[in-house]
């Protein structure tokens, strides 16, 4: 269990949830494959945007969650591909680079 004990008001913590997870189970004797972390991406006016703020979210036409490996990477809405992620989110980004 994750449990936040402070955080800024401006600022979503959920994404934050993944990395500590992953974290602590890498500290752990638990089997695991490889550590991840996520982050929040917003786009506003075609930029993307890393763990916008909530006033950001408000304006923003992308809302999600994505969660990395070394290897591999996945959104909120399922596994996806690089490619798939171009094509569905924009070509040349980032994110993607």
């Amino acid at each position: 269990m994750i449990q936040l004990m402070s955080h800024d008001e401006d600022v979503m913590p959920d994404a934050l949830a993944g990395l500590a997870a992953s974290a602590a189970i890498q500290l752990s004797d638990i089997p695991f494959e490889c550590p991840i972390s996520e982050v929040r991406v917003g786009r506003i006016d075609g930029k993307f945007i890393l763990n916008p703020s909530k006033q950001q979210l408000e304006i923003s036409d992308v809302d999600m969650v994505i969660g990395a490996s070394e290897d591999n990477f996945s959104d909120d809405g399922g596994r996806r591909t690089e490619r798939n992620f171009r094509r569905r989110y924009g070509g040349s980004h980032s994110l993607c680079t």
